[in-house]
């Protein structure tokens, strides 16, 4: 028959109770602090991404308003009554949508790319679609499609489910490729 270990036994006196108590509490300090600090940062973090995506809506939301001044401008060619007024170069300008598109910083190209997106999809469904980080490309392709498909991708974005927006894009595109 094997013989059972005897049980090893400390002897705890009262100072090692308190050495190892007190390293408990120094540890539990130290841990308080460290998390303190994490949640600072953390919550500092959180908080500069909730600034950045508000500035980064807002500049979207700025945009669409843009496109909607620039449609207005060129449905009413007030971009004429730049005739006859000089450029801080001295250049005397002629009046045109391009002179106006590039006094914005735009191409009139490009201008008339966005109107025609926002003529064709509306303010709310542009924004959401923008929001989203639809480009110019995919618009060109919704621009495309048929006036009912149209309508029903201008629903889905409002809803502002970019995923189930390209699905459905991606399933038209590709029927009215066929067709």
């Amino acid at each position: 028959m094997a013989r059972k270990a005897a049980p090893t036994t400390v002897n705890i006196t009262p100072e090692t109770l308190s050495a190892a108590q007190q390293g408990s509490v120094e540890a539990a300090n130290v841990l308080a602090a460290v998390q303190a600090d994490y949640s600072e940062e953390r919550d500092l973090l959180n908080q500069l991404l909730g600034q950045a995506q508000m500035a980064e809506a807002f500049s979207k939301f700025s945009k669409t308003v843009l496109v909607s001044k620039l449609a207005f401008v060129k449905e009413n060619k007030l971009y004429q009554q730049l005739g006859g007024k000089r450029a801080k170069d001295g250049l005397e300008y002629s009046g045109t949508w391009a002179e106006f598109c590039n006094l914005l910083g735009w191409t009139p190209e490009h201008a008339n790319e966005a109107i025609s997106n926002l003529r064709n999809f509306g303010e709310e469904a542009l924004e959401s679609m923008s929001r989203m980080g639809i480009g110019y490309r995919e618009l060109r392709q919704f621009r495309r499609l048929p006036e009912d498909q149209k309508s029903a991708l201008i629903e889905v974005a409002k809803e502002g489910d970019k995923t189930a927006l390209l699905d459905l894009a991606e399933e038209m595109i590709a029927k009215h490729a066929r067709e």
